[in-house]
């Protein structure tokens, strides 16, 4: 999905590109939606139909069983969705002007932070870990004057090239004012 606007965005402002996190999240996304929901509501499926077979339980019970296994399978899956929108939905967009970084912190809260590009002194891309390293994703960080690093982005593709990217666009950009 390719972004065109974003709040806030100047009329002479350009994207220059956007920084996403890996596409892996959506595989982890679904794996949290089979063992959190679907394993359970099966499970529970079974184990009902097993009571009703073999210990002759009554038709409410059978129906009511049921109810309450699509119930629950319901909200967790709703959970799930929500642990997904959380994740998908955190992107940077690099600009002519500045560093904005759009975090959803929950499911309707986001908080939106913008820096210069004159303001960005270190940008660092770093792959952790086994899966880090086969999948090539890791975490940007972003530091400005201040000691501790202003902007924190896990789970980025490939952030050592992102990185150099940022710092390259910083660095032209300084030149030409």
């Amino acid at each position: 999905m390719k972004i065109k606007s974003f709040p806030g965005k100047k009329s002479n402002e350009n994207i220059l590109f956007v920084i996403r996190k890996h596409g892996i999240i959506h595989f982890l996304g679904i794996l949290r939606l089979i063992f959190v929901a679907i394993i359970p509501f099966c499970g529970s499926i079974v184990f009902i139909f097993w009571l009703k077979s073999n210990r002759g339980l009554g038709d409410d019970f059978f129906f009511n069983g049921i109810a309450f296994s699509i119930l629950t399978f319901c909200f967790l899956f709703f959970f799930c969705f929500l642990w997904w929108v959380n994740d998908d939905l955190d992107v940077a967009i690099l600009t002519d002007y500045r560093l904005i970084d759009i975090n959803q912190i929950h499911f309707l809260e986001h908080r939106m932070t913008e820096i210069g590009l004159e303001k960005i002194h270190d940008i660092s891309g770093t792959l952790s870990g086994i899966s880090g390293a086969i999948f090539r994703y890791g975490t940007l960080q972003i530091y400005t004057a201040r000691d501790h690093s202003d902007f924190k982005m896990q789970m980025v593709a490939t952030p050592r090239l992102v990185a150099r990217k940022i710092l390259d666009f910083v660095h032209l950009g300084l030149k030409q004012k």
